[in-house]
C-alpha cells in the first residue's frame, strides 16, 4: 500500500481580536490649513499662510506650486492689488 500524503493539521486557536484605539478627532495638517485659507472668499496672502503654519515664505510658495497645483490639482490664482500684498485663491472646487 502507498503511504498517505495527507497531513493532519493541528487545530489553530482562534485569533484574539486586536483592540482598536478609539477614533480621535481629525487633526488639521498644515496643508489642510493652507487649503482652508485659500478657499476663503478673500483668499490669503503669503503672510497669512506664514502666520498660520509657521513656515517661511519660500515654503509657502513651494506648497502652493508643488503640493497644491501639481499633486492635488487645485487651480490657484494670484492677484496683486496696487496697494497691497499678493493674494492667492483656490478657484476650483474639490
Amino acid at each position: 500500500m502507498s503511504k498517505s500524503k495527507a497531513k493532519k493539521k493541528a487545530a489553530k486557536a482562534p485569533k484574539a481580536k486586536s483592540a482598536k484605539p478609539a477614533k480621535q478627532k481629525k487633526v488639521d495638517t498644515k496643508l489642510q490649513i493652507v487649503i482652508d485659507l485659500l478657499k476663503r472668499i478673500e483668499g490669503a496672502t503669503a503672510a497669512d499662510i506664514m502666520k498660520a503654519t509657521e513656515w517661511q515664505k519660500h515654503t509657502v510658495r513651494g506648497c502652493i506650486s508643488g503640493a497644491l497645483k501639481k499633486k492635488h490639482g487645485y487651480e490657484i490664482v494670484s492677484e496683486k492689488p496696487k496697494d497691497g500684498d499678493r493674494v492667492y485663491k483656490i478657484v476650483t472646487n474639490k
